[in-house]
């Protein structure tokens, strides 16, 4: 029995503490001659005028002063996600902010722990939540979305906090189970909104995984060093999904002392000129995804040598037809590829898994198991992958699952007939 090749990506973001270091005086170094009278009323005026302000936060409802979050993951894909936080609470509206907190997760794999929520008063007692205090609901998303049942919160009511206290938690959500055998992913986007002093996220998992980051201008350089500091033999790529352009072809050139696996659709979805031009300058591969949607395109960025790595999509270039078109022109060129998942079901997953099988497909693959998007998949089997981060091809004829029809009549809310 074969087995096709995935990735378990994650998606990361870290956030960076920079230390400012003052200069150690040079030894020998001259004294310095004390400076005239009006020189030093000069040097006082212009020291006042760049003094930094200390920023007023006290008309804020709440202020938070703390926000830190760390993610673990093992190799066969559990693991745990824990937040410590504090927050300032001003007024009666910050109360109703944070006066219950919600935390979701999935009841099929997941469960929730709170080793800590308490308040801080104002004469230095300690209030503490209590298990009473605690109810695990189901979620609103179920009732519009019923295949969403496992989907849970815990509902946590802070005792008795006031205006002027500080409310502290503790919260860790462990993956006991995992989705996919063999994968993990988190997203996580820094707070742009409230007062936030203090706020990190930091991610451990094992040495020997591939990690894929998004990035965008201004969110890239810091992110690729933090993470190649900290791995520094890990398998990196990134997806750039278009957000950058000619002004940035300097910025990208110098991606190379990342070390990269490849650098994907960096500019423009509909372009190859540009792309060419940065390609040339780079011994990092880019990798065209969006503006690969034919036979015909890929010839012309391999001609153009506009990348080194093409990711097929069956839904984005039209069907298998066009799929096999595209990978024999890749295969016959030299030019590695990898499958593109979308958000499919187990029909659209399965016809990823048998493209896969092609022999040019030589890079691991983001098509995942059911179970990375779905409570329950339209398929039987459900697709699985194993420990080793590998799917097993169905020897099974046709698209090599059955649909399960009587799952799918329960989910069915129109149904028409033609002819």
């Amino acid at each position: 029995m074969r087995n096709c090749l995935v990735a378990p990506f994650v998606l990361v973001l870290l956030s960076l503490t920079v230390a400012a270091q003052q200069p150690a005086p040079l030894p020998n170094a001259p004294t310095p001659q004390a400076p005239s009278s009006s020189t030093a009323q000069k040097a006082a005026s212009a020291a006042e005028a760049v003094k930094p302000t200390t920023r007023d936060y006290t008309q804020e409802s709440f202020v938070i002063e703390q926000m830190h979050s760390r993610y673990r993951f093992e190799s066969d894909g559990t693991g745990r996600k824990e937040t410590i936080a504090r927050i300032r609470v001003q007024s009666e509206a910050g109360v109703q902010q944070w006066g219950q907190l919600l935390e979701g997760y999935n009841s099929a794999n997941e469960r929730v722990e709170i080793p800590y929520v308490r308040v801080l008063k104002e004469d230095g007692s300690v209030v503490k939540a209590s298990d009473s205090d605690v109810q695990d609901l189901t979620a609103p998303v179920e009732r519009e979305a019923p295949v969403y049942t496992d989907y849970r919160q815990k509902h946590i009511t802070v005792p008795g906090l006031r205006p002027g206290e500080v409310l502290e938690y503790d919260m860790v959500t462990v993956i006991h189970t995992p989705l996919a055998a063999g994968q993990f992913w988190t997203e996580y986007e820094f707070d742009k909104t409230n007062i936030d002093l203090d706020e990190t996220v930091d991610v451990d998992i094992p040495a020997n995984r591939t990690i894929k980051l998004k990035c965008k201008p201004g969110w890239d350089n810091k992110i690729f060093e933090a993470v190649r500091n900290r791995w520094p033999e890990i398998t990196l790529s990134c997806d750039a999904n278009s957000a950058y352009r000619m002004k940035d072809l300097d910025h990208i050139a110098g991606w190379d002392q990342f070390n990269l696996l490849m650098i994907e659709q960096p500019l423009w979805y509909d372009d190859f000129y540009y792309h060419s031009m940065l390609q040339k300058r780079l011994s990092t591969a880019i990798c065209l995804d969006e503006s690969i949607r034919n036979r015909r395109d890929a010839l012309a960025a391999i001609e153009m040598e506009s990348c080194r790595i093409i990711n097929i999509k069956l839904g984005r270039v039209g069907g298998f037809s066009e799929a096999l078109a595209v990978h024999n022109a890749a295969f016959e060129r030299g030019i590695p590829v990898w499958c593109g998942g979308m958000l499919e079901a187990g029909v659209g997953r399965a016809h990823n898994i048998a493209l896969s099988t092609l022999p040019n497909f030589v890079l691991p693959g983001d098509v995942s198991a059911s179970r990375r998007y779905w409570a329950r998949d339209i398929v039987v089997p459900p697709i699985e992958t194993t420990p080793q981060g590998t799917i097993r091809v169905s020897p099974e004829p046709g698209f090599g699952y059955a649909l399960d029809r009587e799952y799918i009549r329960s989910i069915t809310v129109r149904e028409e007939s033609a002819g």
